[in-house]
């Protein structure tokens, strides 16, 4: 069992909540991460009270350093999603459907949550930085901040807002989720 000193976690978490608060106020993107399944759910809350993009089912290599075609293929998985909604796949055989349909499926798992990402997040928020090594990398890579919530068995050397906490505990990562939240509803 990890011990981690309530004093720095705090002072820590508040040196994130003034950076977040800030990108947030500047109305610019932020991208949040979490694919555990003690994190899926608070993160989609979390993501979706504040419109933020989020991953939750599997960080797609690319998603940042390749950006502009994985974007393409967004675009592509909505036009799908439009054209099935308006009856324009109509026209085709009902196989072609069929893989249509299965397409769309697959894409929905790995695009929902960053389809209405339009550029680069100006700041990454990473729930367990061990488990996406690849997002962490990516982000590097782009010099874009990231705030991590970090266990004792992770590096916070190469994280800008580092935030030690039990990232395999869901109470844990709830009450971090909560005290940004208090501070992006201006009550802190």
């Amino acid at each position: 069992m990890a011990v981690f000193d309530a004093g720095q976690t705090l002072v820590l978490l508040n040196k994130a909540v003034v950076f977040l608060k800030d990108i947030f106020e500047k109305k610019l993107p932020i991208l949040i991460v979490g694919t555990q399944p003690i994190a899926k759910q608070l993160v989609k809350n979390f993501a979706g009270k504040y419109g933020f993009a989020y991953v939750t089912e599997r960080w797609l290599g690319g998603t940042l350093t390749n950006f502009q075609t994985l974007h393409k293929r967004v675009d592509y998985f909505k036009q799908l999603k439009a054209d099935k909604a308006m009856g324009k796949l109509e026209k085709y055989t009902k196989k072609e459907r069929l893989i249509m349909d299965r397409m769309t499926e697959k894409m929905a798992i790995n695009f929902t949550g960053i389809e209405n990402l339009n550029q680069l997040p100006a700041a990454v928020i990473v729930f367990d930085a061990n488990a996406h090594k690849t997002a962490v990398h990516e982000a590097q890579l782009l010099k874009i901040p990231i705030v991590a919530v970090l266990s004792n068995d992770s590096n916070p050397d190469d994280i800008a807002y580092p935030v030690p906490a039990n990232d395999n505990l869901q109470s844990s990562l709830g009450w971090v989720i909560a005290k940004l939240e208090t501070a992006l509803d201006n009550k802190a």
